[in-house]
């Protein structure tokens, strides 16, 4: 679970553009694995379908490290 995450959180880090596919697999991979504020987090920004900044990434980041620590 945490390597998918890393994963995909690390190709939307790269994108150079809105992939609204990866932020729809990160929503699926978080729910399936109890993550559910990053997943509802994830599945926001998709159907917002604006381009993701920085801030965004960060604070999906953040949440992930949250939940990472919630679960322990």
């Amino acid at each position: 679970m945490r390597e998918q995450c890393e994963q995909l959180l690390e190709a939307l880090e790269a994108a150079d553009t809105n992939h609204p596919e990866l932020l729809h697999k990160l929503a699926g991979t978080c729910a399936n694995f109890g993550l559910a504020a990053l997943s509802a987090r994830a599945r926001a920004l998709e159907k917002a379908a604006m381009p993701i900044g920085a801030e965004q990434l960060a604070q999906l980041r953040a949440l992930y490290r949250r939940s990472l620590e919630a679960i322990g």
